[in-house]
């Protein structure tokens, strides 16, 4: 019998940790990926030399995205 309200079994609320830290390893993460696949789009999309550039402008966020998070990371505290 399926009953409407009961959360205990809900794979979302107990089966996720999804405490502070690890949200933003996830967004630092994904920040990073979403940086590097639109780099790589603007880089190869255009003809002219500009959108290269813009491309390469883009690509090094990346690593400065990483270093962010990193730090962020390392600064808040384990449970």
């Amino acid at each position: 019998e399926i009953t409407y309200g009961d959360w205990s079994s809900d794979v979302c609320s107990s089966d996720l940790d999804m405490n502070p830290r690890r949200i933003l390893v996830a967004t630092t993460l994904i920040a990073a990926a979403a940086s590097l696949v639109m780099s790589v789009y603007l880089y190869f999309s255009g003809e002219e030399v500009f959108d290269r550039l813009n491309g390469i402008f883009v690509g090094v966020w990346v690593p400065s995205i990483l270093s962010l998070g990193a730090f962020l990371v390392s600064a808040t505290k384990e449970k």
